[in-house]
């Protein structure tokens, strides 16, 4: 399987979430819902939520590479069926 995790800077995601939590809104940290190249809403999970839900659905690594724009990028995975 190829799956594709787009990433962001740390530092957009600790202000995304700082302002939705001092709004009282229920957020999820990697949440961003606002901002003019966001177009609605992206969860950014981060490369190790994104491996440990892998291995929790027995899927093991096979290659993996990652491409940096500017400020943001796509960590690309080859996976299969680890069980």
């Amino acid at each position: 399987m190829y799956l594709t995790v787009e990433e962001v800077d740390q530092s957009r995601i600790d202000q995304a979430f700082a302002s939705l939590s001092a709004r009282g809104l229920p957020a999820v940290r990697g949440e961003i819902v606002e901002g003019e190249e966001v177009a609605g809403y992206h969860y950014y999970p981060g490369r190790e939520q994104a491996v440990e839900w892998f291995g929790q659905e027995g899927l093991a690594i096979v290659d993996e590479g990652f491409r940096r724009e500017n400020g943001w990028g796509y960590r690309h995975f080859l996976l299969r069926a680890s069980r």
